[in-house]
């Protein structure tokens, strides 16, 4: 529902967006991954927000699935959010499942690094 919201000055993100700052260390993986989903597809480029979630998705990492990590990789590169260590730690993640990837999840994750100029070696000889 969020993500039909109205966009015009976001007056209607405000309040979820402060409750998901506070909130995002209690949120599942796939809950971590629906947020930021969601202000991306709404456009708001929420830092705190995103800088929350990054936060409390990266000692988790091995609990997102793929589709968690790469909907976070997509909505991080939409809104134009670019945490090197959070990077860093999905390139390491990705790189180790990444016989659990579609060819749409490499696809997407591969546009949204690229996207975000964020190059990790070892996951791009792994995709080549």
């Amino acid at each position: 529902m969020l993500a039909k919201t109205s966009r015009q000055g976001f007056p209607s993100v405000n309040a979820p967006s402060r409750f998901a700052k506070h909130a995002a260390f209690g949120f599942s993986p796939q809950g971590l991954a629906n947020t930021a989903w969601a202000f991306a597809v709404l456009g708001v480029p929420d830092q705190p927000l995103l800088s929350a979630i990054s936060s409390a998705a990266q000692p988790r990492m091995r609990a997102l699935t793929v589709h968690n990590l790469v909907n976070i990789a997509w909505s991080f590169a939409k809104v134009g959010f670019a945490d090197v260590p959070f990077l860093q730690s999905m390139a390491a993640s990705a790189d180790a499942r990444l016989h659990e990837f579609s060819p749409q999840s490499l696809a997407n994750t591969a546009w949204s690094f690229a996207t975000m100029k964020f190059s990790d070696v070892p996951l791009l000889d792994a995709l080549s």
